[in-house]
């Protein structure tokens, strides 16, 4: 799927690559497998519960997949939503503002200021006590991709057993001029004004990383909760 102009912009995926900073430890299970049956998390409280939301915004109807974890419900999808301040990854590492195959598959990606307000009434882009929150309650941060990753999706030996149906895809990045990545890594929006405001998931682990510098410049993911 990757072809050879990728080389083009290697320099600067790198970078982005690189200006994450990892929350946890080793590539390692930690002791606590939420799995349960694949209903209950270490905190004992219920997860997993599926549903479906209607959005109508852009004159069609998307039907977004839901799952309750615990005290919250989220979507079960990245926010394909196309306004203003969003763009779709192109197959030659571009952006476009028309929907690509990237978008059917993996939802658009946001400035900060366009995620702030893009998800629809009666959701909101999490804060980063909300994810932390999401984190605690599949087991921790350390491992929390084990479990909030896809089955399918991720390239080589990177998905994830999707216990609780959050079906965490891996759509990429982009520094604002640039796409790559996706395959390899997730990256999504919190709403809080912190330096590190954004977190992601990689095929190569399963713990969580916290965004750095190359955030006011990204386009990133979008997850709503309820």
């Amino acid at each position: 799927m990757k072809s050879t102009k990728f080389a083009q912009v290697a320099g600067i995926m790198l970078a982005l690559t690189f200006a994450f900073s990892c929350s946890g430890g080793d590539d390692k299970d930690g002791g606590n497998d939420p799995n349960n049956g694949g209903t209950s998390s270490p905190s004992g409280c219920r997860g997993g519960t599926s549903g479906t939301f209607k959005d109508t915004r852009d004159g069609t109807t998307t039907t977004y997949k839901t799952t309750k974890i615990c005290t919250q419900t989220w979507m079960a999808e990245n926010l394909n939503y196309a306004v203003a301040g969003s763009k779709c990854g192109t197959d030659d590492f571009g952006l476009s503002d028309a929907n690509t195959t990237f978008c059917d598959k993996y939802g658009r990606l946001y400035d900060w200021e366009t995620a702030m307000t893009a998800c629809p009434n009666g959701w909101h882009l999490p804060s980063l006590e909300e994810w932390e929150v999401l984190f605690t309650a599949v087991g921790g941060k350390e491992t929390a991709g084990k479990y909030l990753k896809a089955k399918s999706g991720w390239e080589g030996d990177g998905n994830g057993e999707d216990t609780f149906g959050f079906s965490a895809l891996p759509g990429g990045y982009s520094s604002g001029r640039s796409f790559g990545e996706f395959g390899d890594y997730g990256v999504w929006w919190s709403s809080s004004a912190e330096s590190s405001r954004s977190l992601g998931m990689s095929r190569n682990y399963e713990y969580i990383h916290y965004g750095g510098s190359i955030d006011r410049g990204g386009l990133f993911s979008v997850r709503c909760v309820q």
